[in-house]
């Protein structure tokens, strides 16, 4: 662009020849035109900026694909490169845990977001200033862990015509929670987030998580990701996995529906963290207290008024002060509205 300015606001996409001017574009990655990297700020100027993409022969260490970025510029802003398989030579990511970092020379920018588990995968960086032209490519992190190691992520139809969204973890470490996000197209891009954060145990053994959304409204096929939020600000994307839907799975005929209560503990006995599943009728307020042996309430949950479906919460076996509960039977009692349920649990360390 010369000498003149280029004013970044909001997000520029490049594709694979040199950014010219212009509005650029506002759809993210498309596999038809081949968009390749977005440049994200607010009301910020850059000089002399040019970029494109090419292939050279970089792998096994880092991607073919390349990007020269040339640019003056000061102020945060955050660079998004896209990829795929072909790039990369269909490398395993998820199945060899690793993460995506980027590199141009011998400088890494850590990722602070990524998805590397759907085709185009993607990563972004943060850029503070940058004053050079160079290429930047994409490679593996050095000895940067997954934050949680997941062996499922699916999607099914309930009873209920709802979609519970269940993932399973063999591991977490520095989790912050998770998030879910819901589109009616296969493109990350076009996803919004369905869930507040769910809360993670952070566990080193096994943990079964699950959502259910039961807001949807027309037929089609929808698909969900999961977010994985770290502690340290980053975000792992897992997914897209997707189901049918369609309003006509509900039969005429009223069904049969489970009754209010607590449906399952588990794991139980509680190590250490386990998952109270909890069906409603109709729409009430709901609270669940936990009782040791003895009587004593040592724990109470209030999840407010609740419309009729299922849903879940976690209790790690702490008491109402963050205190581990020692070995023993306890006893979690459900109350919505009138309707009391009352389940056993044991802790076992």
């Amino acid at each position: 662009m010369g000498a003149n300015a280029l004013n970044v606001q909001g997000t520029t996409f490049v594709d694979g020849g040199a950014y010219t001017g212009g509005s650029g574009y506002t759809d993210g990655y498309d596999n038809v035109s081949g968009k390749y990297m977005n440049i994200a700020a607010n009301d910020v100027n850059m000089s002399a900026f040019s970029a494109s993409t090419a292939i050279g022969s970089h792998y096994p260490a880092k991607t073919d694909r390349e990007w020269n970025i040339s640019a003056t510029f000061t102020g945060n802003k955050t660079l998004t490169l896209y990829w795929t398989s072909s790039d990369d030579h269909n490398y395993n990511w998820v199945g060899l845990m690793k993460v995506p970092s980027v590199y141009i020379g011998g400088t890494e920018y850590t990722q602070i977001s990524y998805d590397v588990s759907s085709d185009p995968r993607w990563v972004t960086v943060s850029l503070s200033s940058f004053d050079a032209k160079g290429f930047f490519l994409v490679g593996p992190a050095n000895d940067v862990p997954l934050p949680a190691v997941l062996s499922s992520f699916t999607a099914t139809l309930t009873a209920e015509n709802f979609v519970t969204i269940k993932w399973v973890t063999q591991s977490e470490t520095g989790v912050g929670g998770y998030y879910i996000y819901r589109s009616m197209d296969s493109n990350w891009v076009n996803s919004e987030r369905i869930s507040d954060m769910i809360n993670s145990t952070n566990s080193p053994i096994q943990h079964i998580y699950q959502y259910t959304d039961n807001a949807l409204v027309e037929d089609g096929t929808y698909y969900y990701w999961l977010q994985i939020q770290d502690l340290d600000g980053r975000t792992v994307n897992h997914g897209p996995t997707s189901v049918q839907y369609s309003i006509g799975n509900t039969p005429n005929t009223p069904e049969l529906l489970p009754p209010a209560g607590i449906i399952s503990i588990y794991p139980n006995p509680i190590t250490p963290y386990s998952v109270i599943n909890y069906n409603i009728t109709k729409a009430v307020d709901v609270s669940f207290n936990v009782y040791n042996s003895h009587g004593q309430m040592i724990r109470s949950f209030n999840e407010g008024q609740k419309n009729p479906g299922s849903f879940h919460i976690g209790w790690d076996g702490r008491d109402s002060s963050g205190k581990e509960c020692p070995n023993g039977i306890y006893f979690i009692k459900m109350q919505a509205g009138r309707d009391t349920s009352i389940r056993k649990t044991i802790i076992m360390k």
